[in-house]
Parts: C-alpha cells; structure tokens; sequence
C-alpha cells in the first residue's frame, strides 16, 4: 500500500460523484447486515450527533468485529456517511476494501496505522509512516470530516473495559484547537435472544483542554464504564459465576430472576443505563428462558439449576474470553464497570 501516495490523491469528475455516493450505499449495506445478525438494535443519545455541525472524534468502545456493522448502521440511522478511523494494516492491506478506499472513495474510511510487529523495515520509517496517517486524519477533520477511533487497539479481551491507547488523544487537538470528542458506549447481549441484543449509548461531548494523555484516557475510560448498558446476561451471568465461586451447587431458576429484575430496577432509578425489556416482566421473562437454553447448551448448569462450577470458572487461553467463556466475559465486564462506581458495588452487593 503506498501510503505517500494516496495522501497525495484527490477525486475528479466521475470519482468524485461516485466517492459522494459511496458512503451512503456503504451504510445501507452495514445496515442490511445489522439486521441480520442483531435480534435488537438500541441507541441512545442521539442528541449528541444532532446538536451540533462541529467535525466530531467519535470514539467507541470496541467490543467485537460487529462493530463495523453495528456502528455503520448507527451512521445510517441518523443520516451521516461513515466517518474516517483508523485500523490495523494487516486487516485492509491487499483487500477489495483497501482497494475501494484507497482508490474510489475520496476519503477513505480506514486508515491503517503499522504495529511493530508487523513491520519489517526499521522503526524510524514505521513512525514516520504512523506520523503522516495521524496527519491525514488531523487534515480531514479541517476539511469537516468527522472521525472515529477505536482507542483500545483490539476487541480482545477478558470482558473488562481496557484503558485507551494514545491514538485518541494525539489526534484529540487540531492546530492547538480542541476537538469535539464523543465517547459511545457499546453493550452486546449475547446470550438473553436467539441473535445479539445491541446498545449503543453515546455520550456527552468532552475537549482535550491542554490535558495529559492520561487524564483524557481516563476521562475516556470513565465514559465507557458510564455508558455502559446492564443487560439480563450481564446480572444473571454475576450470580451463576458468584454462587459457583461460593461452592454453591445449585441455583433456584425463580429466586435468581427476581433478585436480578429487583437490581435492575434500582440501577435504572439510579441513573445507570439498563435494557428496558429487563423492566418489562413478559419481555423480562421470555429473555430469561433464552438465557437459561443457552447456559444449557454452553455446560454452564443443567435443566435442574445444577451448576458446573469448573466450567463457570474456567479462564480461557486465549485473549478473546467471549469465544470461549461469554459468562466470564460478562462477568468482568460487570466488575470493571463496578469498580468505579460504588452505587453499583452497592446494588449488586460486589
């Protein structure tokens, strides 16, 4: 990929129409596959795209690689083309989507940073390359261009909300200006419906006023474990993993339900962002049998509340947890979002 040139590259005449049109149909096809693999699609927070004509730093919480079609749709539901981000090149190099964005669209919609380990030449000229991708975003957001940055670097992890990398911050000021920044806090249910339950919750816009690269990652991080949405799996799945941590061998079905509609309840009147079907009893009992067919089927318990305590608690090997254990993931998740919030410490007894 010859990154020099494609900063240099501008569209004409017919590419330009198509590199206008491009995005929009883009969307609708990230939204066509949204459809299909999500049960439900939640945003919340809209108001912040809305509100405002100022180029934005969107920066998500990366959870899996549904996240190019959860977000793209979140672009098509509000009526924007996507934005521009930045990716690994070993994803995009020598693909058919490297190809349409370096070459129809007139900005394309990755832009791919070069990690050491998957470079061969030397680390001066791998930092000068990253230097110049860290410039065309900076000029795009000149020219009007919002942005979007993934600041963690991967969706793998144990579950737990990782602490940004610096790839947010050194684009978070432009010429000595501050650049809007909007964090979105992104929740995926995936054990309460037969396909993913989807929460996207965009939060209130902040500014890199001259701030430390760590007090605006922990400002981001802050923001993600806010907006984070509690979800059935994510309740249900801490009392299976706290009763089998406590040598408890069985659960009760109806006692487990009520204590975690009963929590909640108390996160939603405490301000936290919670699934509204979990507050809704026919909602919340129909996402409750899912959930128990697919601990079932995963070997986390039994049809009678027997629970498989090494199963429950087994720490996968890998770095992507959700593969192999979605209960611990969750479980962690639940953790690292408690850990700075002590209200929720309180209502869930952690």
């Amino acid at each position: 990929m010859n990154i020099e040139g494609i900063l240099k590259t501008e569209p004409l005449g017919i590419r330009g129409s198509i590199a206008q049109a491009f995005p929009y149909l883009l969307c609708g096809v990230l939204k066509g596959i949204e459809v299909c693999k999500n049960e439900k699609y939640v945003v919340t927070g809209t108001q912040n795209i809305t509100k405002s004509h100022e180029p934005t730093l969107w920066l998500p919480k990366h959870d899996s690689w549904d996240d190019l079609h959860n977000l793209g749709s979140l672009w098509w539901k509000i009526g924007k083309p996507p934005i521009n981000g930045m990716a690994r090149t070993k994803y995009f190099s020598n693909t058919v989507g490297s190809w349409l964005a370096d070459t129809i669209m007139s900005n394309t919609v990755f832009v791919p940073l070069i990690r050491k380990k998957e470079w061969n030449g030397t680390e001066e000229e791998r930092q000068r390359l990253n230097s110049l991708q860290l410039a065309r975003l900076k000029t795009h957001y000149q020219r009007g261009i919002d942005l979007c940055i993934a600041a963690e670097g991967t969706s793998k992890s144990n579950g737990e909300i990782m602490m940004p990398r610096n790839g947010a911050y050194n684009v978070s000021q432009v010429d000595n200006k501050s650049v809007r920044c909007v964090p979105i806090g992104n929740t995926m249910d995936r054990m309460s419906g037969n396909k993913n339950r989807v929460f996207l919750n965009i939060g209130d816009p902040f500014y890199n006023t001259g701030s430390t690269s760590q007090a605006f990652n922990n400002i981001l991080y802050g923001s993600w474990a806010k907006l984070n949405t509690f979800t059935l799996s994510q309740l249900a799945g801490y009392h299976i993993y706290n009763a089998a941590k406590n040598n408890q061998k069985v659960i009760s079905f109806g006692t487990l339900a009520t204590t975690f509609s009963n929590q909640a309840d108390m996160l939603k009147s405490a301000g936290y962002h919670v699934d509204e079907d979990l507050v809704d009893s026919n909602k919340r009992e129909h996402m409750w049998g899912n959930y128990l067919i697919n601990a079932v089927d995963q070997n986390y318990l039994n049809e009678e509340g027997i629970l498989n305590r090494s199963r429950i608690l087994e720490e996968p090997t890998c770095k992507d947890w959700k593969k192999e254990n979605i209960l611990l993931y969750d479980v962690n998740r639940v953790k690292s979002v408690a850990n700075i919030h002590s209200r929720i410490r309180e209502i869930l007894e952690i």
